[in-house]
């Protein structure tokens, strides 16, 4: 695995505070600038890369990691994807079907990849 992540395991980052939300309702966040949030199709007023999702409240709260999906890559020793599912915490510990999802990668040179020392380990 490339990751120190597992599931069960409780985080939160800063880097949580950008994404854009997919068409499963997922929020992707991860270190992205401006230009990629709010990148939007030519001559519509659709967002390329989904709905523009920008809270500073996410930077706070924490994320029971749900799933680690990795694929190895055929060709190198390497993961070719590398995604993480984390739901929002209520402040006693518990989730529920209404909780917000978020989803990330930590594989370097991805665009938005979160590097894992911006991740902490609550638990």
């Amino acid at each position: 695995m490339s990751t120190r992540l597992v599931e069960g395991q409780v985080i939160k980052s800063t880097c949580f505070e950008k994404g854009n939300i997919d068409a499963y309702g997922i929020i992707r966040v991860g270190n992205y600038n401006d230009n990629w949030i709010y990148s939007k199709i030519e001559d519509t007023d659709f967002y390329s890369n989904g709905i523009p999702s920008v809270n500073g409240d996410r930077k706070d709260r924490e994320y029971l990691v749900l799933q680690i999906y990795e694929k190895m890559s055929d060709i190198q020793k390497s993961p070719s994807i590398n995604r993480i599912i984390a739901v929002e915490l209520n402040l006693d510990g518990t989730y529920d079907d209404n909780n917000q999802k978020i989803s990330f990668t930590t594989l370097k040179g991805v665009n938005g990849a979160i590097d894992e020392k911006d991740i902490v380990v609550i638990r």
